[in-house]
């Protein structure tokens, strides 16, 4: 992944916004563990902006999932921002890329819950999908570590 650091925590201590924890497995077409794959995540910071392509990569990074296609990692939950006449859910983006580099997915993580969904995303619904319920995150209160904030799991299904 040209440029995005390796790191589980992609929010620095200090990042403003609501802490979010995100667990989850990756599988392949056989329904088997994707061991291997990286996963690279952005998202926005509380206020809507991106930072993903600065020579920082603030709110960006990237995770390898184990032999059982696991991964882990900590952001915030990305604010919304504006977008033609309507705005855009909380989303994450993410690719995945198989151990040969090649990108096998490229999709937006939502949160069950968010306002802007599909109706109301300003997105046409065949680019973001934000109506699409494997896109749609469930979270709950938790803590890990000295840290509290939201936890997701997701589980990643590739064809």
């Amino acid at each position: 992944v040209p440029g995005s650091p390796p790191r589980a925590r992609l929010a620095s201590p200090d990042e403003p916004g609501e802490r979010l924890l995100v667990t989850g497995v990756i599988s392949n077409a056989c329904q088997t563990p994707a061991t291997g794959h990286v996963l690279d995540v952005w998202g926005a910071d509380e206020t809507g902006a991106y930072h993903s392509v600065t020579r920082f990569y603030r709110l960006r990074g990237h995770v390898t999932t184990d032999e059982r296609g696991f991964f882990a990692f900590e952001t915030i939950i990305p604010g919304r921002y504006a977008e033609g006449d309507g705005f855009r859910p909380s989303h994450l983006h993410a690719k995945v890329f198989a151990p040969n580099g090649q990108t096998v997915l490229t999709t937006q993580l939502y949160f069950e819950g968010d306002p802007y969904l599909y109706p109301n995303d300003s997105c046409p619904i065949t680019t973001c999908k934000s109506n699409d319920p494997d896109r749609i995150l469930a979270t709950n209160r938790a803590k890990w570590g000295e840290q509290i904030g939201e936890w997701a799991q997701v589980h990643i299904a590739l064809s």
